[in-house]
């Protein structure tokens, strides 16, 4: 049994002291047994008809100023033994999922029920009041689920409600004394079923479920503070966040203490200190957020050293391997959460760590018990939640009961809304991935590419973007595939569960150097959780240097010869215009106005427009089958910006394939030096590329010998090709040059070529792109991939002989 003792410290109160935060409350003469105090709450339950949910009960209890200062006089138990059962590595869930079924036809969730646990004991400082009487014990369970992102739950095939939402309420009937927690993220990128209906339905799963406390996620406050303070008030469980403070955090708290069978329990919040790259930055300006360490540590250590609390819990909404190398002694358990991760009993501070993946998928408890001498044992679990019809059909506890209904009535609203269709496609529309089922970000995809198109033809619809010739998508604002299904149709419900978030579309006006330091942003700053994050992009594609990141090359869908000094009007979303996910090149922009539009209502518009049932948009063919950027580094000992007889050409190609094996995959590349083939050579993809998340999978290494040039003439042209399965991906010129004065010795002479870094287009006579600034349609011609070989160039020339004509080539650069 627990009671809440104390208000949250807000704001508001921070004058006072966190002793004084705790009021000294005397016992009542007659105190309520535990029996009667069961009692109560369960009658308050029976009034809501869900067992074991916190109805905001307070009774009294506490105790007086003396006793808490006996407290901290008393000396520390003896320390005991530790005994580590097996231990979990980190294991990363899946960061999203489609809405297509499992096996098993349920959305996410585990099919093992199998436990995974360890034991850790460990010595606390306990008030000599707290302790039990001799020879007896307490013993009380914390749990915590973190990121569930509204995955609430299906019908399967056969028409049974299943997935995670009635995994969680199984789990919660079958360990009903439980303290159930979260670390965040309970909203917000949520799946359509509680998207379509602004995520209310999940807060009812939440509060029926009787969630006691919360920590603040980032996606709590995706669309600003009047939608959280509506949801904060509507939740039965407070939100904390002690590192972020200020005018517009009245409805966060920083810590709550809970009596469990006399032993104080604090439980401190935190938001990620990278929530301003995460949400609109202008969410959080105004407030003041900190690093997490510091601020939870203050308050632990205060409510220990105050005797206030006996023992102290984080509520951190972030990955602990961030920061448990900084947590005080005063922190005992911290749950996490933000990077869907597993962690179990992780001994790498005296802090015991978990956290609980994501999605339901698992409850991370902490079962303690303290005995008559103070010694309190932490026993960690890690509980997979199994969520297929023959796990959650046999449950029939009042929560499950009550969630049953709850999930029907959702699901069928949801069914009236999102049956609206939109379009077809040919086939599914993907997201990268590091592995099946595991998404990477860091990865180009065609559904990125897909939602950029549908940006930028929807914005050049408008007054503001009118003009607009490129625009970029974040790939962490896709949070499913676009599944193909039985028949291509595309409804409202599937491109709303892709894009759940809701922002508006700008337009503004980026330099051309504004749009490399975009592109180049896509490498994170160092210690960021993605090293990468590969945007979509339409109406430009590029080359980079596979090592440093570094942009070689861009070349505009217009035919317009890209110009760092330029201006190009730009489409973007409200979170990318905000510099958001680490992009800070784009508050360069000027002239920003709001299309009026929404990035959903885009893509509806876009759906409507191209992608009737006779002729769906095809994610293999030439628009989204060929990648939109491409690695190329020249490692050749003489560089080939200049070539000649019988030089090596040596280059290594990168990002050739999508990870989610795409049949458009390029598998043999083939070199065609004026038109005659100078060898083939294979693609293929490492495990080491996908598992690094840096948009370079898919590799191949070209090594081709220059023929003999002696044939040609001063000032021919010769076409430079690499094909791709037949396809041109790359390809420049070079112009033949000569001297025609026979001598024994090179000499250094060759012609300087232009150094403005720009590319001649193929003349093969590959499709013209639109020249109206226009997206090209589906089913048009993607435009060819110009090349701009990094390097030095180099000048010498091979005798081809006594007497001979010294010819080479150089690249040919337009003016």
């Amino acid at each position: 049994m627990f009671l809440r003792k104390s208000a949250r410290a807000v704001a508001a109160a921070a004058a006072l002291t966190l002793a004084a935060a705790v009021p000294a409350i005397a016992a009542p003469e007659d105190p309520e047994t535990p029996e009667t105090l069961v009692a109560a709450l369960d009658a308050a339950d029976a009034s809501d008809g869900v067992e074991g949910a916190d109805d905001g009960l307070t009774p009294e209890g506490g105790v007086t100023d003396g006793e808490a200062a006996a407290a901290q006089a008393e000396p520390a138990a003896e320390e005991s033994s530790v005994v580590t059962g097996a231990e979990s590595p980190a294991i990363e869930a899946p960061e999203s999922t489609t809405d297509a079924a499992d096996d098993d036809g349920v959305d996410g969730g585990t099919d093992s029920a199998e436990v995974t646990d360890g034991v850790v004991a460990e010595s606390l400082e306990i008030s000599p009041l707290s302790l039990p009487a001799d020879g007896e014990t307490v013993s009380f369970t914390v749990a915590n689920i973190t990121d569930f992102h509204g995955r609430l739950g299906s019908r399967d095939r056969d028409g049974n409600l299943v997935g995670p939402g009635l995994a969680l309420a199984c789990y919660v009937d079958a360990n009903p004394d439980a303290f159930l927690t979260s670390s965040g993220d309970n909203i917000g990128a949520s799946l359509f079923v509680s998207a379509a209906q602004d995520d209310y339905p999940t807060l009812d799963f939440l509060n029926t479920y009787g969630v006691n406390i919360s920590a603040l996620g980032n996606h709590e406050l995706d669309r600003g503070w009047q939608d959280f303070d509506e949801k904060a008030a509507y939740a039965t469980f407070p939100y904390l966040a002690a590192n972020l403070t200020g005018p517009e955090t009245g409805s966060l708290g920083d810590y709550e203490i809970f009596e469990f069978d006399g032993v104080n329990v604090a439980f401190v919040g935190a938001v990620t200190a990278s929530l301003r790259s995460l949400i609109s930055p202008s969410i959080v300006d105004g407030n003041e957020l900190t690093p997490i360490a510091p601020v939870v540590n203050e308050i632990a250590d205060e409510l220990k050293d105050s005797g206030a609390a006996d023992i102290v819990v984080a509520l951190v909404h972030e990955d602990p391997g961030v920061y448990i190398g900084e947590l005080s002694e005063s922190i005992d358990i911290v749950f996490g959460g933000h990077s869907h991760l597993q962690f179990n009993n992780e001994q790498t501070s005296p802090t015991l760590a978990m956290q609980a993946a994501s999605y339901g998928s698992h409850v991370a408890e902490v079962e303690v018990t303290i005995d008559s001498d103070g010694e309190v044992t932490f026993v960690p679990t890690l509980v997979p939640l199994a969520s297929g019809a023959s796990d959650v059909t046999s449950c029939d506890g009042p929560v499950a009961n009550s969630i049953r209904t709850q999930l029907a009535d959702a699901l069928s609203e949801a069914d009236r809304i999102g049956s609206q269709p939109l379009g077809y496609i040919a086939d599914d529309f993907k997201r990268g991935f590091a592995e099946p089922g595991v998404e990477s970000r860091g990865e180009e995809s065609t559904v990125g590419s897909l939602v950029a198109d549908a940006q930028l033809w929807a914005g050049q619809q408008t007054p503001a973007g009118a003009d607009a010739t490129i625009s970029f998508m974040n790939p962490g604002g896709l949070r499913t595939d676009l599944s193909y299904g039985d028949d291509g149709l595309v409804t409202l419900g599937k491109a709303a569960t892709m894009q759940p978030f809701a922002n508006t579309l700008f337009a503004l006006t980026l330099t051309g150097q504004d749009i490399v330091d975009i592109l180049e942003q896509q490498k994170q700053p160092a210690g960021v959780e993605r090293p990468y994050l590969k945007m979509g992009v339409a109406g430009l594609s590029y080359l980079y240097d596979p090592e440093s990141y570094e942009v070689i090359d861009v070349k505009l869908d217009s035919g317009e010869a890209f110009s760092l000094d330029a201006e190009y009007r730009v489409i973007t979303n409200s979170f990318l215009k905000d510099g958001g996910d680490n992009f800070p090149a784009f508050l360069n922009g000027t002239n920003v106005q709001d299309t009026g539009l929404v990035d959903l209502n885009a893509f509806i518009d876009f759906m409507a427009e191209f992608a009737s049932q006779s002729d769906p948009i095809d994610p293999h063919g030439p628009v989204y089958g060929p990648q939109r950027s491409i690695g190329l580094k020249d490692v050749g000992e003489v560089p080939a910006d200049s070539i000649d007889s019988g030089q090596e050409i040596a280059l290594d190609l990168a990002g050739l394939w999508y990870t989610n094996d795409e049949p458009s995959n390029v598998q043999e590349l083939e070199v065609l030096f004026d038109g005659a083939s100078l060898g083939t050579f294979q693609v293929a993809g490492d495990q080491a590329d996908l598992d690094a998340r840096m948009t370079n999978y898919g590799r191949a290494e070209v090594r081709v010998t220059v023929p003999d040039l002696s044939g040609y003439a001063d000032g021919d042209e010769v076409m430079f090709q690499i094909l791709g399965d037949g396809s041109e991906l790359l390809a420049w010129s070079y112009v033949i040059e000569g001297s025609q004065t026979p001598t024994d010795e090179p000499t250094d002479g060759a012609t300087t070529p232009p150094t403005d870094g720009t590319t001649t287009p193929p003349t093969d006579g590959a499709t013209t792109p639109p020249t109206d600034g226009s997206t090209t349609p589906p089913g048009g011609t993607t435009p060819d991939t110009g090349a701009n070989v990094g390097g030095p160039l180099i000048a010498a020339m091979l005798l081809l002989g006594a007497g001979a004509v010294f010819l080479g080539a150089r690249r040919k650069m337009s003016a």
